[in-house]
């Protein structure tokens, strides 16, 4: 296993800050960004030159205190870290566990935590996908930092391509000078790989605008309020405004179902031209059993018994307002009709919810480019929101365009 300091993919060795290093020492990825190691900071790589583009320092970036005291130890401190593989089969995942439960902060416990990683890597249906499970940063022999992937699918034209989600990145706060070799490490496997950030802090947001991932940080809400048959004043108001939005929602008469994975897909994509999720039952059964979000899966089949169309719903509260929130949709029809008539169902029958049937309100969450935006005939509220998803695609994708779902990412996992 390399040790910090390591090789990037070019061949250019990447050495710690406070190491001795001269003005050749900068790591220069893909996009013509630069790190150097001697100012500290990021610039473009203009005619074989470094020129300033927006410096930031390390301290700026990856929040590890001041430049001048890291790596103060010198070189020799290098070889006490070792940034480590996580192998599929990881032999030795219990000390994974008891790092991430008594991270600070963190208060779930070892049993969330043994379950977590278990359901990212054991039972996902894609776990061939990508034999890619993240690395573990080593100081002597101790774990000091965990950065997770999760493997995923897309297809595109009816091929699969395997993709990353990228999770938990995590370093001791007196180890996190060595943070950046992790990055590294993820910047040499993204190339082969979809890549998906959807839940990034600021630090690492800041890293990835500077390493040139594309993003999308627009989404829309979406508000439709359920009908209930309480005498509640609140209950008054959202059955008066339920009363004018649900004659705007399709009454279609639909085939309901509430188990996923239980029944086939009529198709795995919704558009061959994009690139997309691969949809499958055992997707769904998997995603909807995370031990990190409970969901709620609400679909409809086709007279082949085949799901056609579903929304993924996730219990939140709006405003103090017991809400159901949309943060997946799927059809395979040519519009949006079989979808907003799952709505109606949701909104006119709550039961469907089971367990979540007093919900008064049901947010649907999309993309701008999604089934419902720019419908302005709907006859409900929706305002703009903010939400960011990172993305890279592999070269041969670089002009195929992309579906986004608020449930990408880690998001849900």
């Amino acid at each position: 296993m390399p040790r910090a300091g390591f090789s990037s993919s070019s061949g250019v060795k990447i050495l710690r800050l406070g190491t001795e290093v001269n003005r050749q020492n900068i790591f220069r990825p893909a996009s013509g960004s630069v790190w150097s190691l001697q100012t500290g900071e990021f610039g473009v790589a203009k005619n074989g030159l470094q020129s300033p583009w927006s410096p930031a320092t390390f301290s700026e970036v990856l929040n590890v205190g001041s430049p001048e005291n890291i790596g103060q130890s010198g070189s020799n401190s290098q070889m006490s870290y070792l940034i480590e593989a996580i192998p599929a089969k990881h032999s030795n995942r219990e000390e994974m566990v008891q790092y991430l439960a008594g991270f600070e902060g963190d208060d779930r416990g070892s049993d969330f935590w043994r379950r977590r990683l278990s359901f990212w890597w054991d039972q996902n249906p894609f776990s061939q996908a990508s034999l890619e499970r993240g690395w573990l940063l080593r100081h002597r022999t101790n774990v000091v930092g965990f950065f997770g992937l999760i493997p995923m699918e897309y297809v595109y034209r009816a091929h699969s391509i395997p993709a990353i989600a990228a999770t938990t990145w995590r370093v001791d706060r007196e180890h996190r000078g060595e943070s950046f070799g992790m990055f590294l490490k993820f910047q040499r496997v993204a190339p082969r790989h979809i890549v998906v950030d959807s839940t990034p802090n600021e630090v690492v947001l800041a890293v990835l605008k500077r390493f040139h991932y594309q993003f999308n940080t627009e989404a829309w809400e979406y508000f439709f309020p359920i009908r209930h048959a309480e005498c509640s004043p609140a209950s008054v108001l959202i059955n008066f405004a339920h009363f004018f939005m649900q004659r705007t929602l399709p009454g279609d008469d639909l085939r309901i179902v509430t188990d996923p994975g239980t029944h086939p897909l009529a198709r795995e994509f919704m558009d061959s031209e994009r690139l997309e999720k691969r949809i499958t039952p055992e997707y769904l059964k998997w995603y909807c059993a995370s031990p990190d979000m409970e969901k709620r899966f609400v679909g409809c089949l086709n007279p082949a018994g085949q799901v056609t169309s579903y929304l993924l719903l996730v219990r939140e509260r709006f405003k103090k307002i017991d809400a159901v929130t949309v943060i997946d949709d799927f059809t395979t029809q040519r519009d949006n009709r079989e979808l907003l008539a799952l709505v109606g169902a949701v909104c006119r029958q709550p039961s469907i919810l089971g367990a979540w049937s007093g919900a008064r309100l049901l947010v649907w969450r999309s993309f701008e480019g999604g089934l419902l935006s720019g419908k302005s005939s709907l006859g409900t509220v929706r305002r703009r929101i903010g939400h960011t998803q990172f993305f890279q695609v592999p070269a041969e994708f670089s002009k195929v365009p992309k579906r986004f779902v608020v449930a990408e990412g880690d998001l849900g996992y």
